[in-house]
Order: structure tokens, then sequence, then C-alpha cells
């Protein structure tokens, strides 16, 4: 069975999923709202799903490589 991010749309107008720009930021494709719209196209119609986009990249990108090395230490 799917779980709620899997169905949950981000945005409204282009029916895109919350899945579907998680993917596109944990790949490495996207680390910003402006890259998750060339990627996907969310975000392109009336732009009311920016804060939820964002919100979205932070949560899934990667760590930054100097986050990690002082984790290391």
């Amino acid at each position: 069975m799917k779980n709620q991010t899997d169905r949950k749309v981000l945005c409204e107008c282009l029916g895109v999923t919350e899945r579907t720009v998680a993917a596109c930021v944990k790949s490495g494709r996207a680390c910003s709202v402006n890259e998750v719209m060339a990627c996907t196209e969310a975000g392109t119609g009336c732009t009311a799903c920016h804060k939820a986009i964002q919100r979205v990249v932070e949560q899934h990108s990667p760590a930054p490589a100097t986050t990690l090395a002082q984790k290391a230490s």
C-alpha cells in the first residue's frame, strides 16, 4: 500500500506529487525551488506551492560536505 507522501499533491495546477519533488531533490537534480520547477514543472502555474516545494527541498537535500566533515570530527 502506498503511503500518504506518495499521493500527496504539492502542485495542484500540474498534479505533481511530493514524492516526485522529493525524488528530484534526492537525486541531486534540484536543490532549489527554481531547479524543482525546471525538473518537474511543479510551481510553474499559480506559484501557490512554492513554500511547500521549499519545505521538501530542505527536508530531502543531501547534507553539504562541510556538515558531513564536521560530524566525522
